[in-house]
Parts: C-alpha cells; structure tokens; sequence
C-alpha cells in the first residue's frame, strides 16, 4: 500500500516538470577587410553552438539584404556541441562587381533548417586603369627610328603587358602586327621604355602610340608620328673594253659614291642585245659592302663569241634596287680553226684495226684534243666509238695512230680523224675499212656419273676457234634449256690443246630431281654450247625420327625424342617444334638440340621449353633436317599444370564503431597474374560473405608476393557483428581466404 502511494506522488511530479525549446546558435557582427574591385574578406564567429548539432555554417553575400542560402554561398563544415566556442568564422568571397554595395550574413544549418545572422554591408572598390603616355620619336633615318613611352601611374591592377605600337595609318592597336611588347608587372611609377624601329620604308609617314594592359583592358597614350628620310642610290659609272680577243675582253666599273644604304652587291653585265640587266647568266659580281670612294673593279670573260658586238655595264645594288652605269659595247675578232686530215687504216684483224691522222697546222686557239672516231654508220662524231690524246700540239704537220679494239668481225666501218680546239671540235674526211671473219670453237657434251647430291659430267672442245678461249665448262639447271645465266662450272684461260677432254663435278645436287646440262666454252664474250644431256640424281633415305614422352610443368617443360636411323645424307639439325595447334612445323616455335650430324644411331634428346601458358595443352613433336627437308616424328601433347593464389584471412584491428581495419595475406599469386585484390564483408551469418556484398579494394599496381593486405572500411553498422574474408581475381575466376568476424562497439 505504501509503495502504490510512492509511485503516484512520483509521477505527479515528473509530470509537473516544465519543457523549454532548444536554444538556437548566436553569431558575432561580420567584420570586412581586404576588400577590392572583385572580393572582401569576410570574418566573424559563433558564439553560441545551441543544444543542436550544426550540419554546415558559412556566409551567405548578395546584392540585397533579403539574401538566402544559395550553390555559391560559402560552406565551412560541420561543428559539433562539444567544439568549444567562440568559433571563428573566415571567408574570402570573390566574382564580386566593382564599385557595388553587398550585404553578408552569416548562417548555420539546424536540422536541415538555416539559421542566420544580422545582415551586415560593405562596398567593393572602383578600378583604375594605369596612366599611359606616348614619348615623341628620335634617331629618325631613311629606315629606322626610336619611339618610346611613360607609365605614369599604377592603376588598380596588376600590369600584365606593356609597350609599343605603329602603323602607317593613325591610332594604330594592338592587333596590328608591328608591335613591340613588354610582359610582366611594373613596381617603380613613372617607367619610361623605348624601342628602335628598323626595315621602315623610306620618306614615309608613320603613327604610333604607347600602350599598357591591366586586367585584360588595354589603355593607349595620344597619337603621334614621325616621316623617315628619302634614299640616295650609291653612284655607278662603265669603264670602255680593253684587251679585246677573239673570245675574251676587259670589262670594267667605278663606284663614285656612297648612297643611303650599304651595298651588298655589284658588279658588270654583259650580253649580246643593248642595256642588259643582272637577269642575264654572262655577269661578273662582288657580294659585300663598299666603304672608300671612287672603287674601281673590272674582269675579263674568257668564253664569249668570235666576230660579235656585246654590250655592257657596270651596276650596283643596294637595298633591293640595282643601279646600272651606261650602255656601252664591244666586237669580238674572228677564229681559225687547226688543220685535220684522216689517214689510211692498217693493221687490221678480225676485231681491231690502227687507225692514224694527221694535224696539218695550227689555229687561233690551243689544242685540247685530238683522235680517231668510228662507226658502222658513215659521219661518225665524238659521240660514237673513239680514241683520244689530250693536249696541246706545237710542231706542225703532226701524226699519230689510235688503236680501234672490241670490233665486230667481217663488219665495215667508218672512221674519221678530228680535233678540239676552244671546244669546236673539227674533223678530217671519212674513210672506211672492214674486219677480218672469226671461228667460233666446237664442243660437245659428254656422259655423267650421279650420285644423291652430286654428278661428276664429261665435256670436249674440239677445235679452238679464231681467238683464244676465256672459259670453259658446263652450265645445267633443272629446266631442259640451261644456259650460262644458270648454275655453271667454270675453268678459266685458254686449253692448252686440241681436242680437249674435260670432267668437272657438279655438288649441292637435291636428290631424286632430274638435271639437264651441256658443255661451253667463251671466246671473245661469245658462248658456245655442245648438245643437251640430262641425269637424275639418286634417290636419298630419310632419317627416322621418334616423339617420345615429355615432362610438363606450369610454364615449362622437358621433351623427349629419338633420332632412330641416319638418313642417306648427314643430319644439319634435329630438335623439338611446338605450338597449341596440331602438328606444329618448324615454321611454329622451335628448339634446337643439335645442329650437326649424331655419332651413333639411335640418339636419344630430350630440350626444355621455357616461357608456356599454364593450363594449356601443346602439341610437340621430334623433328631432324636433312639436306633442306624437315622430317618429323608423330604429334604428342605435353599439357601444362596451374596453382590456384593461396590466402589467408586475419583478425581486424582498430575496431571502432563504424569502422574496422580488415586483415589478409596472399602467400602465392598462383600460376596466373592478380587482376583485383580486396576484402568482403556481411553483417549476416548465414553463408560468408562474396564479391557480390560489401567489397573493398586495393592497388594491383607494383606488388610483390607474399603480401600483407589491409583495408580499412568504413560505414560498418554499430554493435554488430561483421563477418568478412580477403579475396582475389585471377583469369577471370574469384578465390577467398577463410571467413573471419568480428563486433563493432557502441562508440
């Protein structure tokens, strides 16, 4: 009974007890500093947290002082109850307008709900543009002069660029491209800069203005401009001709005068039609400046025309524009030729014969050349057949003799002598002569002897001809119509007799192959051939070759084979091909054991193959070449093995409430490479958890094995218990360590 009356007056109680709403967050006055033309620095504090948790508090700025939480407005985190206060406050807000007046509040977001401050105001600054002025031109010449200007005072910005503009119509800008720029700030007011302007065009009129750019506005000084000085062309003046020949004369000029600019060419023009120009290819030049006055230059062309008027004169350029000095002329005096006469032909055989001539006197110019021409054709020239003696001659009349070699037999031919003098060749009458017959050898083709990769054949040459012999032997191919464009044995010089009997052997033979081939002789680069024969080389035996069993592991493994009997010919290599398709050749992969011929038969060999793919099956078998044939044992299958990664999971550490540190180990990566590494985890324990929960993962990149794996996640649920292991992807297939679990705490 007592115990009900406690209980009634208790709750009495409690239910008299007063409820009071939460109290709000208090911010301190916003404070304004660092304000510009486009910012402000805004400072203020909370002073009052309030009894809930601020999800987010800031500054919000605008144009009125009705603003409201905006994307823009500024956000400084989240405070909890237990931050101490008062919290500062500190915003920079920029994309401000200049010369504007804006409010600011601050704020503080209480469940999902703004909460703010007394709106506050202050005003951006204006900006100011720097003071620019143009400075009047000076060192004014026919093609330069120096320009400059002032920057009299600092604007509001930064200075980016600076400096000069001209044109040759007023005001010019900066998007004229005669322009001069400085980049960067200037710190020292006022700056004054200049720039030299070269390549003006003379006795014109240029404007031009000083220019600065700030806070990409671009601000000009006043117009001003300048005219640059006429030019003065350097003076030229021709020399008459002297020392006048039949191919040569003296030409010269004078340079009177220096003109505005510096000379970098002249010299003197000449050609066969009045006032001739430096277009022409007859001219005499000096490249380079002149600096003393009068300059006299002169030369002498040495291939001009006999009995021929040539006009010239001397000219200079400068600056692009050439100047010329008068037109004046000279003629040329007449040329005789030497005297040739063609001689009679002697010694003649059947393909060389001496042909002579006579030079009967001397002409106007040296003797350069002098010879015999010759043809099948009548007027031969020096660009047929011919046979020369350069230099000069000094005693007249004068014979010589010239040789004709490498003529055609029984063939008529025309010759005549010539000479070249100042490079007109002149030539003596035409006469004919005619080579003597020639003998071609006789021979004939032989018996043969084969054997597998050779034949040992039989050869006569049984009269020797008009001329010796070069070579002799035997030409054969597998085509029934050899020739010496084909194989061919060869003995050189000439036989020592009459009829000559020869046997030569012809190697690197293929087996079993039918060859046709017949004997030949040269003489004077002609071939003679004896009749066609034909042999068919023995039949070879092929070696025989076994595939024996293999030994594979995951990436490699060890063949066996047996070469069982030699073939006919020796064995060049044997060794093992292999590839995943079936009876792999030696054009697939291939190891090579051997690569001469074994001592004894059977030969047992066995070669690893390094660097396969585990889990595949290749085919291999025992191959062995002989005389170029690949011969092969039967198709086996050496199939290669694979381990699977080895895992492990460990116990989680730094477990707190909504997070946990997840621990694992990869002892072995397996046979295959690890694409993903990571860890999975559930809150159920009904099966262990897969890659198709909860999964966290890590960098493949670098990683060597064993690996300590460890991955913090996050999010975990409170009081709960986590059940997660450590897993990997290789080939496409997920492995898993074992199932480890754990609980999280209240806090």
């Amino acid at each position: 009974m007592k115990r009900g009356i406690f209980v009634t007056i208790l709750l009495l109680i409690l239910a008299c007890e007063e409820v009071y709403p939460p109290a709000p967050p208090q911010f301190d006055e916003i404070k304004f500093s660092e304000i510009g033309p486009n910012s402000a620095k805004l400072s203020s504090a909370l002073t009052r947290i309030g009894d809930m948790p601020i999800t987010e508090h800031g500054f919000v700025v605008s144009e009125d002082s009705i603003s409201t939480l905006t994307e823009s407005s500024s956000k400084l985190g989240k405070v909890e109850r237990s931050t101490p206060v008062p919290v500062s406050m500190t915003a920079v807000e920029s994309g401000l307008k200049p010369n504007t007046t804006y409010y600011a509040k601050a704020y503080a977001i209480v469940n999902d709900s703004p909460i703010y401050g007394k709106a506050t105001s202050f005003k951006t600054s204006n900006i100011i543009q720097p003071g620019i002025q143009t400075l009047d031109a000076d060192n004014i010449t026919h093609i330069a002069a120096r320009i400059g200007g002032r920057i009299s005072s600092k604007g509001t910005y930064d200075i980016s660029e600076y400096g000069l503009v001209w044109a040759t119509t007023a005001n010019p800008t900066t998007s004229s491209t005669s322009k001069h720029s400085i980049k960067g700030n200037v710190t020292t007011f006022p700056t004054n800069y200049t720039h030299y302007l070269n390549n003006l065009t003379p006795n014109t009129t240029y404007h031009f203005r000083a220019y600065v750019i700030s806070n990409g506005v671009t601000s000009y000084g006043q117009n001003l401009s300048f005219k640059t000085a006429a030019v003065v062309p350097p003076g030229i003046s021709t020399v008459a001709a002297s020392s006048v020949t039949a191919t040569s004369a003296k030409l010269g000029g004078t340079l009177t005068s220096k003109g505005s600019y510096d000379i970098s060419e002249y010299g003197i023009v000449w050609a066969t039609s009045e006032n001739p120009t430096t277009e022409v290819s007859t001219k005499y030049r000096v490249q380079g400046n002149v600096t003393a006055y009068p300059r006299a230059f002169d030369t002498t062309p040495t291939n001009l025309s006999p009995n021929t008027t040539y006009y010239f004169r001397a000219y200079v350029i400068a600056n692009g524009v050439t100047t010329y000095g008068s037109n004046l002329s000279l003629k040329t005096s007449n040329i005789i030729q030497p005297g040739i006469k063609t001689e009679d032909a002697d010694d003649i055989g059947t393909t060389t014969a001496a042909l002579r001539g006579t030079l009967t006197s001397a002409g106007t110019y040296p003797i350069t050349e002098r010879g015999i021409v010759w043809h099948t054709s009548n007027n031969p020239t020096t660009a047929n057949s011919k046979g020369s003696i350069a230099g000069n001659v000094s005693n007249f009349p004068s014979s010589y003799s010239i040789m004709a070699n490498n003529l055609q037999m029984n063939t008529t031919y025309y010759y005549r002598a010539y000479v070249i003098s100042n490079g007109v060749t002149s030539y003596g009458e035409v006469k004919t002569f005619k080579t003597e017959n020639w003998i071609l050898p006789t021979v004939s083709t032989g018996i043969s002897r084969p054997a597998i990769t050779s034949a040992t054949v039989a050869g006569v040459i049984q009269s020797k001809g008009s001329h010796d012999i070069q070579e002799y032997g035997f030409v054969y191919a597998t085509h029934s119509n050899p020739t010496a464009k084909d194989a061919k044995k060869i003995t050189n010089g000439n036989p020592p007799s009459y009829p000559h009997n020869y046997t030569q052997s012809l190697d690197n033979l293929q087996p079993s192959t039918m060859y046709y081939f017949r004997a030949y002789a040269l003489m004077s680069g002609t071939e003679v051939y004896g009749q066609i024969q034909s042999f068919k080389t023995n039949e070879a035996t092929a070696p025989r070759v076994q595939t024996d069993d293999s030994k594979p592991s995951d990436t490699f493994a060890t063949l066996f084979g047996t070469l069982l009997s030699a073939g006919s010919l020796p064995v060049s290599e044997y060794g093992f091909v292999y590839s995943i398709q079936r009876e792999p050749t030696i054009s697939n992969s291939k190891k090579i054991v051997g690569t001469s011929n074994p001592g004894s038969f059977p030969h047992r060999f066995n070669a690893t193959i390094e660097g396969l793919q585990p889990d595949n099956a290749y085919h291999y078998r025992a191959y062995a070449i002989m005389n170029g044939i690949a011969y092969y044992g039967a198709d086996q299958i050496a199939a290669t093995t694979y381990s699977t990664p080895v895992l492990s999971t460990s116990s989680a550490t730094d477990i707190q409430a909504l997070r946990a540190t997840l621990n694992g180990r990869i002892t072995s990566p397996g046979s295959f490479p690890i694409t993903e590494i990571g860890m999975v985890w559930n809150v159920t324990a009904k099966y262990p958890p897969t890659i198709n929960d909860n999964k966290l993962t890590r960098s493949t990149s670098g990683v060597t094995y064993p690996l300590n794996v460890s991955i913090t996640a996050n999010g975990l649920p409170r009081i709960t218990s986590v059940t997660y292991r450590i897993y990997v992807i290789s080939r496409g297939q997920v492995f898993y360590g074992n199932s480890v679990s754990f609980t999280t705490t209240r806090l």
